[in-house]
């Protein structure tokens, strides 16, 4: 059974997985854990974040596995699945403001660099393009890592309003990726 199983197409194990099959899906995690790891590693550059990311990813696609658009590459679909989860692995943790202002290291590839910026810029472009309410708790919160209470009382209204905006700041900017993603 285990060597038909290998012998399977995505397209086959996908439909296997979708009706329930374990060996289909652990098939699928075998076939691509290395690369959706690789991926999310020079992404995130944290081995820890990128385990992390690997597991949502896959836990994702097994939520989600009949959504899998017919002629998209399953491959495709779990790097993107996983590029989602790094992106909002980055922000949590506030490495989008290292890669604004971390210098390049001598270890970095060109291609590295390269990445490195256009992510920041697509990073700095979504927080431009929130609205000011939501544009000012952003940057006070993940870059100028202050508490709900010290916003509030920059800002001058509630804790539970910064909270409220502090989500509907990450929710619009977590859209407008999506959006981005899609055109890609």
């Amino acid at each position: 059974m285990e060597a038909a199983i290998k012998s399977l197409s995505d397209q086959e194990l996908v439909a296997q997985a979708t009706s329930g099959s374990r060996e289909a899906f652990a098939e699928i995690y075998t076939r691509y854990k290395d690369g959706v790891y690789n991926y999310c590693l020079r992404f995130v550059k944290d081995k820890d974040s990128a385990k992390d990311i690997l597991q949502e990813t896959f836990l994702r696609m097994r939520e989600s596995l009949n959504s899998l658009r017919n002629g998209m590459a399953l491959r495709v679909w779990l790097l993107s699945i996983a590029r989602n989860y790094a992106l909002n692995s980055m922000r949590r943790t506030q490495l989008s403001e290292q890669l604004v202002d971390e210098p390049a290291s001598d270890d970095d590839t060109p291609y590295e660099v390269v990445l490195r910026k256009e992510q920041a810029q697509t990073l700095k472009s979504l927080i431009e393009s929130l609205i000011p309410a939501l544009r000012e708790v952003i940057v006070l919160r993940e870059y100028e890592d202050l508490s709900y209470r010290d916003i509030a009382q920059v800002m001058g209204i509630s804790e539970a309003n910064v909270k409220v905006r502090i989500y509907r700041a990450r929710k619009a900017i977590a859209a407008s990726l999506k959006k981005e993603l899609r055109k890609d």
